[in-house]
């Protein structure tokens, strides 16, 4: 009856729920954190999930229990997202429809965090100085590399495929048919240029063109019709990108110093020794 008894109780203690968090009275259990950490890491980071490490899911943990609070402080601000708005940011920053729900819910935090922004961040104005200051100051961060403008033709015929390129090195252009799509020229950073372009294209000259590529589809076949020198942005043309940094920077900090007053509004525990 003794060993019973023992075996029942062992039992009950094995099959009790791990917690890893808890903010004021809610838990978060092992699961619910195995179950979001794991959709986070392969479908946002689209990361084998042995190879997160301790300190990946202690991050993720502090992260997780950010997201709780947000929710529930949006909720008392009356601030809601719609499911057009989450479908809406999926389309522009994940490009995924397929989602789990823990990762919809990851979304949906993102989006009640860019609405308290808004809200409790006012008017924030940002001046000429503050623009000129950053900007030479982070003068590395506007330099850009040589680039060259890359004209993508796809051939589905490998007789074809030469003929084409034949033309384009003799300058002269190409139409699209039904078995030729000819891509929009667009700009590449030399050293992001697959190593097999790197050297087909080399001396990366104006009018350079490749022998086709065989694809699984078919030939690509490219031409360079455009390029420029490396350089650095003058202010004016970098002015936008200052702005938006700056903008960001400034709401960010009004968002930590918002949530560094709401914690205190808290009571957390965090059991990273489960993780």
């Amino acid at each position: 009856m003794l060993v019973v008894l023992i075996l029942f109780l062992l039992g009950f203690v094995f099959s009790e729920e791990k917690v890893v968090a808890v903010i004021d009275g809610e838990s978060i259990t092992l699961e619910q954190f195995n179950k979001s950490f794991s959709a986070y890491w392969q479908e946002i980071l689209h990361l084998p999930i042995h190879k997160a490490t301790k300190e990946d899911k202690v991050e993720f943990l502090k992260w997780l229990v950010r997201s709780r609070i947000v929710e529930r402080e949006a909720k008392n601000l009356g601030i809601e997202v719609s499911e057009d708005e989450i479908k809406e940011y999926i389309r522009l920053n994940i490009g995924k429809d397929k989602l789990s729900d823990p990762v919809k819910r990851m979304v949906r935090t993102e989006i009640l965090i860019n609405k308290i922004v808004e809200r409790i961040s006012g008017n924030i104005s940002i001046s000429d100085g503050e623009v000129e200051a950053y900007y030479y100051l982070n003068l590395r961060d506007f330099k850009y590399p040589k680039q060259v403008q890359i004209l993508r033709v796809l051939v589905y015929d490998k007789e074809k495929a030469f003929k084409v390129y034949r033309l384009l090195k003799e300058g002269k252009d190409v139409e699209e048919e039904e078995d030729v799509r000819i891509g929009k020229p667009r700009w590449y950073s030399i050293q992001t240029l697959p190593s097999v372009l790197r050297k087909r294209l080399y001396p990366y000259n104006i009018g350079k063109v490749s022998k086709p590529i065989k694809l699984e589809s078919g030939y690509i076949i490219v031409k360079i019709v455009d390029k420029k020198k490396e350089g650095v942005l003058d202010l004016k043309e970098a002015k936008p990108q200052v702005i938006k940094k700056l903008l960001n920077f400034k709401k960010e900090e009004v968002f930590r110093r918002w949530f560094s007053e709401i914690l205190k509004n808290y009571s957390i525990k965090l059991y990273f020794q489960y993780l």
